[in-house]
């Protein structure tokens, strides 16, 4: 079995999913890179890390289906025969107003930001518990600050949100000590498109510190509780404060 740890991370051919690709492979792990539908930007998450001097591999997977997700699992013990760490990061963002939201949108919402980081945190549990690790394998839920002062535009994605959120405390029981859980809620931090830019300049006067959160400013609380091995059950808000009004 390949000594190297290894790491998945949903949702990392791009954005914040790739800053933490990159941030585990500098420490040394073995990357899943995960992506959906954009080949492009995948390999060139892979590219950039081995150009580094890591190990990684792309994994491609629609998290929607179960199949999908069994796929990402067995992908990354036949690449490397063991499972260290999982950031539940993959996501979806839309505009989908209480009346708007149907069987669907609510499915897919629940599917991504719910039962898919579920399945996964089982696997990595079974797996861990097969074998005779030192430390625990760890889970990281990216999750919203939001979710606690939701607004009215996505029912369903924050609905979905506070799923996972919750997820952390009652996971951090089932799986101990085999398997570590937290989640990191950030605030707004990459704009979608010119068009949020309003919205992000607004957050930032209202903030009790007064500016936004920064890309590595999630990537710094991810690798602190990925490092501090007594802490588990806790979701950290990485927000700029917002998470007081």
């Amino acid at each position: 079995m390949n000594t190297n740890k290894v790491a998945v991370i949903t949702g990392s051919s791009e954005r914040l999913g790739r800053e933490l690709a990159y941030l585990l492979s500098k420490g040394g792990y073995h990357i899943v890179v995960h992506y959906v539908s954009d080949d492009i930007e995948a390999q060139k998450t892979v590219k950039s890390i081995t150009n580094r001097g890591g190990e990684a591999i792309s994994v491609k997977a629609d998290l929607s289906k179960s199949q999908d997700v069994q796929h990402l699992v067995d992908a990354t013990l036949k690449a490397w025969g063991r499972w260290d760490v999982l950031i539940n990061n993959a996501s979806v963002f839309h505009s989908t107003g209480f009346e708007d939201v149907d069987d669907q949108k609510w499915d897919y919402d629940y599917a991504i930001h719910a039962k898919a980081p579920f399945f996964l945190t089982q696997a990595l549990y079974t797996h861990r518990k097969e074998h005779s690790y030192k430390e625990s394998g760890v889970v990281i839920n990216i999750t919203d600050t939001q979710v606690q002062r939701p607004t009215i535009s996505r029912p369903s994605y924050y609905l979905s949100k506070a799923d996972l959120s919750y997820q952390v405390s009652l996971l951090a029981k089932t799986c101990a000590p085999y398997v570590r859980v937290n989640g990191v809620a950030p605030g707004p931090i990459i704009p979608m498109s010119e068009k949020d830019l309003p919205y992000f300049n607004k957050r930032e006067e209202l903030n009790p510190l007064h500016h936004l959160a920064k890309v590595e400013d999630v990537v710094q609380a991810v690798d602190f509780l990925i490092c501090n091995q007594s802490i588990t059950g806790v979701v950290i808000p990485v927000d700029a404060g917002e998470h007081l009004l």
